[in-house]
């Protein structure tokens, strides 16, 4: 599991965008900061719903042929609505990428942000 807990972090630095006070871009998340720097408690609840994840579905993922850090990287991206994830992928077994697509749904979108603690925190 630590693999996919990683690859999520991974993909979650590099897809989201730092933003200041008035909205202006000030690059990517990876560029800038580690895993290291996210809120403890933010941490803790985000890899608790990584772990049911991974649980509950990494047998179709792991059967179709795909690694655990790609698909915690597919998992940050599609639950995201990014332009590519599980549904977007070359496997073995026809309906896994859909299957996964439709179990990222009910965990909805998650986003990083600077809080006032100076901590990365996790919405």
């Amino acid at each position: 599991m630590d693999k996919f807990i990683q690859g999520y972090w991974k993909a979650l630095f590099w897809s989201e965008t730092i933003l200041d006070d008035n909205c202006n871009e000030l690059g990517q998340f990876e560029d800038h900061y580690t895993v290291e720097d996210l809120d403890p408690g933010d941490r803790a609840k985000t890899e608790k719903t990584l772990q049911e994840f991974f649980e509950n579905w990494s047998p179709v993922w792991l059967d179709a042929g795909w690694d655990n850090e790609q698909a915690g990287h597919d998992f940050a991206l599609t639950r995201n609505g990014h332009g590519t994830g599980f549904w977007d992928r070359d496997w073995d077994r026809n309906d896994a990428g859909e299957q996964l697509t439709e179990a990222c749904k009910p965990y909805g979108t998650q986003n990083l942000y600077l809080g006032d603690n100076g901590k990365i925190c996790v919405n």
